[in-house]
């Protein structure tokens, strides 16, 4: 397996930590079993409204979003967007 294999599987698997899921679930207002459905909804969010169009849409990486909105998908995908228009370079 090569780095960029192992440091992508440890992106993924991040969220994954029982430890970190319970402060996930305290601050962040995650729940793990409608996580899937959460970032679900975001994407489509995003594949709908098409005001940005990230690099990127894959669970870790909108898991970050949902996270910083307190898993709120309407204020994530806000956030997404900003992100994009501020930094080009992310798009």
């Amino acid at each position: 397996m090569s780095f960029i294999e192992i440091a992508f599987q440890a992106e993924i698997s991040r969220y994954e930590d029982t430890e970190f899921e319970e402060y996930a679930k305290r601050h962040c207002n995650e729940d793990p079993d409608t996580r899937g459905k959460v970032i679900e909804e975001l994407r489509r969010l995003i594949r709908e409204r098409g005001e940005c169009n990230p690099r990127r849409i894959d669970d870790a990486y909108l898991l970050r979003f949902l996270r910083c909105r307190r898993s709120i998908p309407a204020l994530a995908h806000k956030l997404v967007s900003y992100s994009i228009h501020e930094n080009p370079r992310h798009s």
